[in-house]
């Protein structure tokens, strides 16, 4: 058996190696590498055997095998206190590996640039995984890194304690190690689902006879796995432990660049997801203020600069410590109007550097510059219940305007139809039962998270009456309105036209009082639930 003490090394991302291997070198490791690897060390004159030198069997079919050979991973896998397993690596000359330096194919990046499904799968790493899930489970005889981030951290244990790495460290290493790679591995899953999702929509297309959306049968295992973005101070409460971990797919609050600010919270990320799901479900200039977890303002125009205004007109009141969202830059004007209230949040695709240096004289208020991204009817939704969780496809269907009907005597003027698709896309995003009421694409009432959709009529009626009042405006209805006495009492506010579900057992009922008052009313055959 080879006597030496190796470091095997096949890393993709090459980030801080030579660096990190030079640091090994006085701790008598010795390096075996794949091709790409043993090329950089010998750049940099660090003695190296390669891989295929060491099994005498060359790279094959492209690169697709490299490492999967019994030299390595039995110099892995073998229990340096069982006498058999020492023995059979005498036998067999298996060198001793203590050390394992993996990375893995850039699969996530890849599939990032919209890369075809040949290149993703080519990209789909095979051999680091058993690397590293060898050398995970034998962490008690071998060290893993999988992340070059750890690096120094080696190094300097190594120089610390006489170039010994203890049980603790190789153990959490461990762990992050089956971490990794069950990330990586949940990454692939979700790709190939989505794909397969996709290959499903295809076909539908072609045949015109079908109509609807695509049911999307969930695989019969599933995968959610992220990598930490940070631990945060605490959960919604003081005593609560939390962290933020982001997905494969970058996009959303997550991925989120921060410009300014103390430490987000974990109510601000809920907040902002709010904030951002919102304004990002109009094309037009838009502004959307939350406050805990519900809009409390919310206005579109085809001018940016008077959003802000319209959408907290709503409910400053309510308002003032919460989230803003915009779907435009952030200008130096808009800048100095958003400086008069106090703020926790404030996000937008991009900011100026005169908007930065004003909002900037703020220390704490939390700048974020994220895209706005649109929800896709076949992304996943994951909630945990005691002993599991919870998953559903995104709330994402656009509301057709075939499929509106409308139910009352008199139709909606072309204003209040604007407005009453205005208040529908808001709607969505406020916790049932709710009822959003709207005039000019600006909310002027909102009510939310009642156990009875009568009161949160109330609510909405009197947020409107802090501002302009609900005359003349416009009502949303996340869900059917199963009694005849919400719309009486927004029409006696001044309502003139409601758009809700429709398909509750007294319908004719509701339609009658409509009738009486003569309100327009809109079914659209979809509900906007959100608990």
């Amino acid at each position: 058996m080879k006597n030496d003490n190796y470091a095997l090394i096949s890393a993709s991302d090459k980030t801080g190696l030579i660096d990190f291997v030079s640091g090994l070198r006085p701790y008598g490791y010795k390096f075996i590498a794949t091709s790409g690897g043993a090329d950089l060390l010998r750049t940099s004159h660090i003695a190296v055997e390669e891989v295929s030198e060491l099994t005498e069997f060359p790279e094959i079919l492209g690169g697709r095998v490299k490492t999967l050979h019994p030299l390595l991973h039995g110099g892995i896998l073998h229990r340096r206190d069982h006498e058999s397993d020492m023995a059979q690596v005498l036998e067999h000359n298996i060198p001793q590996i203590d050390m394992v330096i993996v990375n893995l194919y850039p699969f996530i990046s890849v599939i990032e640039k919209n890369a075809d499904f040949k290149t993703a799968n080519e990209n789909i790493d095979i051999g680091g995984p058993s690397m590293l899930r060898a050398a995970a489970k034998n962490f008690e005889h071998v060290i893993v890194l999988c992340d070059y981030h750890d690096y120094p951290m080696i190094l300097k244990e190594l120089r610390d304690n006489n170039g010994i790495i203890s049980y603790q460290t190789r153990l959490e290493l461990a762990q992050k190690a089956f971490s990794f790679s069950a990330w990586y591995d949940s990454a692939i899953s979700n790709y190939l689902f989505q794909t397969i999702q996709n290959n499903k929509q295809a076909e539908q297309a072609k045949l015109p006879e079908q109509s609807g959306t695509q049911k999307i049968l969930f695989p019969e295992y599933t995968n959610i796995a992220g990598l930490k973005h940070g631990d945060l101070r605490y959960g919604e409460n003081s005593h609560q432990h939390a962290a933020i971990f982001q997905s494969s797919e970058r996009y959303g609050i997550c991925h989120a660049e921060q410009l300014n600010g103390i430490q987000m919270s974990y109510n601000n990320y809920i907040d902002a997801d709010c904030a951002l799901s919102t304004i990002s479900a109009f094309d037009n200039p838009a502004c959307a203020l939350v406050k805990h977890a519900n809009p409390c303002g919310v206005a579109e125009s085809f001018a940016s600069d008077q959003v802000w205004r319209r959408a907290l007109n709503c409910d400053p009141q309510s308002a003032f410590g919460g989230i803003a969202a915009f779907n435009r830059t952030v200008g130096k004007e808009l800048a100095e109007q958003i400086q008069e209230i106090f703020l926790e949040v404030l996000i937008a695709p991009n900011f100026t550097e005169e908007a930065l240096a004003i909002l900037k004289k703020k220390p704490k208020l939390r700048i974020l510059n994220t895209p706005p991204f649109r929800k896709k009817p076949d992304r996943l939704q994951v909630r945990s219940v005691s002993g599991g969780f919870l998953v559903q496809t995104e709330d994402a269907e656009e509301l057709n305007p075939a499929d509106i009907t409308v139910v009352t005597k008199r139709e909606p003027s072309e204003q209040e139809l604007a407005d009453l698709i205005f208040s529908w896309q808001v709607v969505k995003y406020v916790k049932s039962n709710a009822i959003v009421i709207a005039r000019d694409k600006a909310t002027v009432g909102i009510g939310a998270g009642q156990m009875s959709r009568v009161d949160s009529a109330r609510i909405a009626i009197q947020k409107a009456s802090h501002f302009q009042g609900a005359s003349e405006a416009v009502a949303a209805s996340d869900a059917f309105i199963p009694f005849p006495d919400t719309v009486e009492i927004l029409a006696e506010a001044g309502i003139t036209a409601i758009i809700q579900t429709g398909g509750a057992k007294r319908d004719d009922e509701v339609i009658e009082i409509a009738d009486k008052y003569n309100m327009a009313m809109m079914f659209t055959n979809m509900r906007h639930f959100s608990h």
